[in-house]
């Protein structure tokens, strides 16, 4: 029987659509396109994306955390798609020109992530064959589709976590605040504030380590729960997350001719265009959720400045883990 999902992950179930729906997720699809880039025909691109993997993984999940403001959300819905990618790309060639120096190649590879999101959202939410259409179809068919589909990715990120990702937000969170405020503002996105990114993208960090913290308890009954969504998230033909690193590869590689025409480098390409589909958010209820847990004090959000204009997510502190539980304790869980 699917129409109550136990406790432990319930209460999760709730605030990962903001807090971590799709992190591990985007993660390892984009840690996957590294190896899928054409390295006969992209070698430079290629070894560029090996030389700064963190980086790119990372900011394949950027885009996401504009959604946690009201005032944001039409910049985060921007910052999927190409137009925005392209902008980012001028921004680039204007600001720091040829030869890239070391920062240059490091918000390339960044810019590359966010292009790794959109492409991964794209296979895996648009289309009748798209993996998140048929989870729902074969595993909560009776479910209303848009608490369906947000479930399956929720726990879908679980599956990756405890299978593929553990730990993996320990590492290195480097973030070009000062170049994507520069770039959304020439994009006519003012509201994407160095502040806003900060606390978004920390938020994001959080969520991956109650994901973390939280796998192994949520695995066995989400496998459970949904046996064809963790037959097949990996593998699905069309949008599972092979598929999504493949596709990604190929747009990263369309990114790369992108930059050279622009930078008259390469011969001219047409640039890509915005698909004409919605791209789905989060519901404010989780908005609400997170500033509550940061704004009382109950966790601890922490940041440091980098080098150019850059900064690092650290770990956040979990302050009251009592009130955090209460918290989610107070949700209504039930579908």
């Amino acid at each position: 029987m699917k129409s109550r999902l136990p406790l432990i992950f319930a209460g999760f179930l709730c605030v990962l659509p903001l807090l971590g729906s799709g992190i591990s997720t985007h993660f390892e699809a984009a840690d996957r396109a590294i190896v899928e880039v054409d390295e006969a025909g992209y070698p430079d691109l290629e070894a560029l994306l090996r030389r700064h993997a963190q980086i790119l993984k990372v900011a394949s999940v950027f885009p996401d955390w504009g959604y946690l403001f009201e005032d944001t959300v039409a910049a985060a819905e921007a910052s999927h798609w190409p137009p925005f990618h392209t902008t980012g790309l001028e921004y680039l060639h204007q600001t720091y020109g040829d030869p890239w120096s070391d920062h240059a190649e490091r918000l390339f590879v960044f810019l590359c992530g966010l292009v790794c999101h959109g492409a991964m959202d794209d296979v895996w939410h648009f289309g009748d064959t798209a993996f998140l259409v048929q989870a729902r179809q074969q595993d909560l068919p009776d479910w209303d589709p848009d608490l369906a589909e947000t479930a399956i990715e929720a726990l879908t990120d679980f599956f990756v976590q405890y299978e593929h990702r553990s730990d993996w937000e320990v590492l290195d969170w480097w973030i070009p605040v000062r170049d994507m405020v520069a770039i959304a503002n020439q994009a006519g996105y003012p509201e994407m504030t160095q502040e806003r990114i900060l606390f978004g993208s920390a938020i994001q960090k959080l969520a991956a380590r109650l994901e973390d913290m939280f796998a192994s308890l949520v695995y066995a009954p989400a496998k459970e729960f949904l046996p064809w969504t963790e037959a097949n998230y990996l593998d699905w033909w069309d949008g599972g997350v092979a598929d999504g690193a493949r596709y990604s590869a190929r747009r990263m590689e369309a990114y790369w001719d992108e930059y050279q025409s622009l930078s008259g480098n390469g011969p001219t390409v047409g640039l890509s265009s915005q698909p004409d589909h919605d791209h789905p958010c989060p519901q404010p209820m989780f908005v609400d959720l997170a500033r509550t847990l940061v704004t009382n004090g109950w966790v601890q959000l922490r940041w440091e400045s980098a080098e150019n204009g850059g900064f690092r997510i650290q770990t956040a502190a979990l302050v009251a883990p009592e009130k955090v539980q209460a918290s989610l304790n107070a949700l209504n869980y039930g579908p």
